[in-house]
C-alpha cells in the first residue's frame, strides 16, 4: 500500500471517531443515580442508589441530538412499578434488554433520538428509555428555589375547608394547587373556584378495589383511607390535565433536586390531626432551601378562620397553611404502605 492511500484511510478512520457524539461527564450535587446495569434480567427493580459513570455514547450517533448538560430523567409510571430500557441497533430498531428499572430512580441522560412517534433518551450502558415513561429536567445546582412569587403567596394554595368545606377532602385540594400551577385549573368544570372545587370532590374516585378514596369527602363517612397516588393521576388526567405524573419510589435526595429544577410535588404524609399510622393526608411542595435543608410546604388542612400554625390538631405537623418544614421531617413522612406516593408535573 503506498503512502497516499495509507494516509487516505487513517484519516477516513479519525472523521468516523470523532463524529460519535461526545458528552461530558458531569454529575450533579447530591444526586444518586441508580446503576441499571447492576439489574439482572428477573429484577423486580430494586432501588440501588448508587452513583455512577455510565457509558457516554452507544458507539453510534446516527441521528441522535445531544442533551443540554446536566440534564436528568425520573422514571414516572406507576408506583412500585418498572419500566424497561431498550437497547438499539443500526437501523433504529429499539428492543427491551430484559432489565428493569424501577419506578422514581433518576437517570442522567445524555443523547435523544426521534423514532417515529416515540422519542427515546440515551442514559448509558448502551440503554435507552422511552421519553413517555420520563420526566426531563435540567438540573442547574440552584441552591434555593421557591416556585411561586414569594415564600409567603397564596397564588396556589387551596384549603379543604374554604371555599368548599371537605375536611376528608385533601386529595382533590392538594391536586388543584399542582393544576394551577401548570395551567391547566381552568379546564375543571365550573366558573369559580367554588365550582370547580364542588366539582372535583363530587366525582373524586371512590372505589377502593381501583385505588380510589375510601370514605366521603365532606362527611368522612366511611373513611379508611385516602385516595392512591395513581388513581388521583388517572383523575387528574379525566380533569383535563395530562401532564401529572406518578414518581413514586424516588429518593429525598433526587426530590430535592426535582424541585430545584421547577417541578411542584403532591406527597403523601400526615395531617396536624394524625401523626401516626397510615399517610392519608396529601400536601404539595413548593420550594426547597439547600442551606437550611428544608422544603416549603403547602398543608390545605387550614380554613379562613385558623389559616395559622396551630391552627389545626396541634401535633407537631400543625405547622400551619403554609411553611418551611425541615427535610428530615418530610422523609419520615414520605412513605406508604407499598411505597412511597408523590406526583409532580412533567
Amino acid at each position: 500500500m503506498n503512502k497516499f492511500w495509507k494516509k487516505s484511510i487513517l484519516g477516513l478512520l479519525a472523521i468516523g471517531v470523532f463524529t460519535t457524539t461526545q458528552v461530558a461527564n458531569v454529575h450533579a450535587d447530591n444526586v444518586n443515580f441508580h446503576n441499571t446495569s447492576a439489574l439482572s434480567p428477573n429484577s423486580k427493580g430494586t432501588n440501588l442508589e448508587k452513583t455512577t459513570t455510565a457509558n457516554k455514547s452507544n458507539g453510534n450517533s446516527l441521528n441522535q441530538t445531544p442533551l443540554t448538560k446536566n440534564s436528568y430523567l425520573v422514571v414516572s409510571y406507576l408506583p412500585n412499578k418498572s419500566i424497561h430500557p431498550y437497547t438499539r441497533n443500526n437501523t433504529n430498531q429499539f428492543k427491551r434488554n430484559g432489565k428493569v428499572i424501577k419506578n422514581g430512580t433518576t437517570l442522567k441522560a445524555y443523547t435523544m433520538i426521534k423514532n417515529g412517534n416515540s422519542t427515546y433518551y440515551y442514559v448509558g450502558k448502551k440503554q435507552w428509555v422511552n421519553s413517555k415513561n420520563v420526566i426531563k429536567y435540567v438540573l442547574k445546582h440552584t441552591r434555593y428555589n421557591v416556585l411561586k412569587n414569594s415564600p409567603k403567596s397564596q397564588q396556589y394554595y387551596t384549603s379543604q375547608y374554604f371555599p368548599v368545606f371537605a375536611p376528608w377532602g385533601c386529595a382533590s385540594s392538594a391536586l388543584s394547587m399542582l393544576m394551577k400551577y401548570d395551567g391547566t385549573w381552568n379546564k375543571v368544570s365550573g366558573a369559580t373556584d367554588t365550582a370547580k372545587l364542588t366539582y372535583m370532590q363530587n366525582n373524586l374516585p371512590r372505589n377502593r378495589a381501583t385505588g380510589g378514596q375510601d370514605g366521603d369527602p365532606y362527611t368522612g363517612k366511611g373513611f379508611t383511607r385516602v385516595i392512591l397516588s395513581y388513581c388521583l393521576m388517572n383523575y387528574a388526567h379525566q380533569l383535563g390535565d395530562k401532564k401529572i405524573k406518578d414518581v413514586s419510589g424516588i429518593s429525598m435526595n433526587n426530590l430535592k433536586q426535582l424541585v430545584l429544577a421547577n417541578h411542584p410535588v403532591l406527597y403523601y404524609g400526615y395531617s396536624s390531626y394524625n401523626g401516626t399510622g397510615a399517610r392519608n393526608h396529601a400536601k404539595v411542595i413548593f420550594g426547597y432551601s439547600k442551606k437550611s435543608d428544608q422544603f416549603l410546604v403547602h398543608d390545605p388542612l387550614y380554613q379562613a378562620k385558623r389559616f395559622y400554625k396551630g391552627g389545626g390538631g396541634r401535633n407537631k405537623y400543625d405547622l400551619g397553611p403554609i411553611s418551611w418544614v425541615k427535610a428530615s421531617s418530610v422523609k419520615s413522612e414520605f412513605a406508604y404502605k407499598g411505597g412511597n406516593n408523590a406526583l409532580t408535573i412533567k
